[in-house]
C-alpha cells in the first residue's frame, strides 16, 4: 500500500534523498506505509 501525500516543494526536496519517501513528484510525496510517513512527520518537527 502506498499513501500519496502533498507537501510543499521544499518539503519533497528535503525528504527526496529520505528512505522513508518511495518517490516524489509534481508536489506529491509516495510513502510505502503509514509508518513511514509517520516518521517523516516527526522528523520535520
Amino acid at each position: 500500500m502506498k499513501i500519496l501525500v502533498q507537501v510543499s516543494k521544499w518539503e519533497a526536496m528535503a525528504a527526496s534523498p529520505s528512505r522513508l519517501v518511495h518517490r516524489v513528484r509534481g508536489g506529491y510525496a509516495v510513502f510505502n506505509t503509514k509508518e513511514d510517513y509517520r516518521k517523516f512527520m516527526e522528523g520535520k518537527k
